[in-house]
């Protein structure tokens, strides 16, 4: 459409006060032409009543030119909050939830962030979109390709997928709580969740009333760290890291559910039961706790961090429904070797694993559980001295105390079960859908990570093995409890490892946050934020 005439008093031109410009109907063409790209790009879902009355609104010519100004602000205000609301990003509930947590970070870190979420070319097209269309607007009327290409843009969205099938046939999973044959509508994908944590609610780890004899003392260690996933490794280029390699057992497929480190954690402790909804980890469950199972066996518990666990009541959520009643091993003695992003200092991981050694030394008739929790390669650590260090920096150096901790377990003798096992990934690597660094959603590059097992201490030779079928935390208690009912640990056994992880429980991708549920259905994965429908994600 035609832009209204330039104003003829100098005072009130758009050289001297440019957001009066905002009031012109033409450029807000500019605005649909870019929500129509985004969206054939896989960066918005759009409402299509919304934008129609936002379309219609974008129409109307005012006067006096003042008021038309005033209008106009408040239509980019209108137009701006929708397209928050129609992107990716997490909502406002999700910001207020966690706005104590945030107010912690530190400045630098904030502004680190807001930088790398610039995405130049992105940014360079939405620029020359809103530039070439004020230019047109002056001779040709675009107000018809504008909608058009809204119309489009909806239209071709629902077509590639961007938005789960809208066919009404509902599915009947009362003989196969999981199945994936239906198509991808929305009752079908509501069912398959409610189906799947049914299923899953139904779910138990049994472990024995007593050891059977001849076990023998022996410790476990869960080694939990912060922000890995098997993305991270591939985009930095570790995939072969040195301590990965010693594990004998490993996980192709073990989804942490999570991207977020509390609820990540809390699952671990409460991994006895099925996959339980993000709600229910937050539900005394005493039934579901790894460590007052193991403790009714005489399993000493432990806990050894590399920070202080007060960030986000970390420590203090594990303690309150995740059954950890060990107290946080005194950390007088270790060197701060990093900053956090919210300024809190971050102890040496080799410390961490020499004071859990030395309390080890000369342990008999004493078996011990730990959580070691590391957060070394959380993003936004910096050194001492508040310089940005990047995460393959700091991973190689943790890797290498890794590796090295599992060299000093062997040469102790104390036979021990290492379980490596990461809370979430770093996000390095984003997608159309959410941005590198964010972690609202719990996408597969995020919940994906390397778990695996090292058996310490044993004299004779294991096969290394590898369990391809999808897995999580229950996987990890079954294993426990088979190694305990089957006397692995013991010399003289002669279960294999392929024998102990034969048939392990097969948990299916679903992973959720607060705000954001992912599933993988039919080999491809869904999203739903909130109360919005679900959406095919499309990384």
């Amino acid at each position: 459409m035609d832009p209204l005439p330039p104003l003829e008093s100098p005072a009130l031109s758009p050289k001297v006060f440019p957001f009066l410009y905002l009031g012109d109907p033409g450029i807000r063409n500019a605005y649909f032409l870019g929500v129509a790209g985004l969206t054939l790009m896989g960066y918005l879902t759009l409402t299509l009543h919304l934008n129609l009355a936002l379309f219609a609104a974008a129409l109307l010519r005012l006067r006096p030119r003042a008021f038309s100004a005033f209008y106009g602000t408040v239509w980019w205000t209108l137009a701006l909050l929708l397209v928050y609301h129609e992107s990716f990003l997490p909502p406002p509930s999700a910001l207020n939830a966690n706005a104590a947590d945030l107010s912690d970070f530190s400045v630098s870190f904030i502004l680190d962030f807001l930088k790398s979420a610039v995405n130049p070319k992105l940014t360079l097209a939405l620029l020359s979109t809103l530039v070439l269309t004020a230019l047109l607007s002056a001779y040709v009327r675009l107000t018809v390709f504008a909608l058009g290409a809204l119309l489009f843009s909806l239209n071709a969205g629902s077509l590639t997928g961007t938005q789960a099938e809208s066919a009404t046939l509902t599915a009947d999973l009362s003989d196969n709580p999981l199945d994936m044959e239906l198509p991808p509508t929305e009752e079908n994908l509501n069912a398959y969740l409610n189906a799947f944590y049914a299923h899953e609610n139904t779910r138990r780890t049994l472990f024995p009333a007593t050891l059977p004899s001849g076990n023998g003392d022996f410790d476990i260690v869960l080694l939990n760290i912060c922000s890995l996933a098997s993305d991270d490794l591939s985009y930095s280029g570790l995939e072969k890291a040195d301590f990965l390699s010693r594990l004998d057992i490993t996980f192709e497929n073990f989804n942490s559910a999570t991207s977020y480190s509390g609820p990540a954690t809390l699952r671990l402790l409460k991994s006895a039961c099925g996959q339980s909804s993000h709600a229910s980890l937050y539900t005394s469950r005493p039934e579901c706790e790894l460590f007052t199972a193991l403790s009714l066996l005489n399993f000493k518990e432990q806990a050894f961090f590399d920070h202080s666990g007060t960030f986000g009541d970390y420590l203090k959520s594990l303690k309150e429904v995740g059954g950890l009643s060990a107290p946080l091993a005194a950390q007088r003695d270790y060197r701060v070797a990093l900053k956090a992003f919210d300024g809190e200092g971050i102890y040496a991981a080799s410390d961490v694993f020499n004071h859990y050694l030395k309390e080890g030394q000369g342990r008999t008739g004493e078996s011990t559980l730990t959580l070691m929790n590391l957060i070394a390669l959380h993003d936004g650590n910096t050194d001492l001295s508040g310089r940005p260090l990047d995460f393959k920096t700091r991973a190689i150096s943790l890797f290498k105390d890794i590796s090295e901790f599992m060299e000093a377990l062997e040469k102790s003798g104390r036979k021990t079960l290492l379980i490596v096992i990461p809370e979430h990934g770093a996000a390095l690597r984003g997608d159309r859908i959410q941005l590198s660094r964010l972690r609202d959603i719990p996408s597969p590059s995020l919940t994906r990570v390397p778990a695996g097992l090292k058996f310490v201490g044993l004299k004779r030779p294991l096969e290394k093995h590898s369990v391809t079928e999808p897995a999580s935390y229950q996987a990890l208690s079954e294993l426990i409890a088979r190694i305990l009912n089957g006397g692995f640990m013991r010399e003289d056994s002669t279960l294999s490892t392929v024998t102990l992880t034969s048939h392990l429980p097969v948990t299916e991708e679903v992973s959720e946050n607060a705000n954001a549920t992912v599933i993988r259905y039919a080999d491809a994965y869904y999203l739903r934020l909130e109360n919005r429908p679900w959406i095919r994600y499309r990384q």
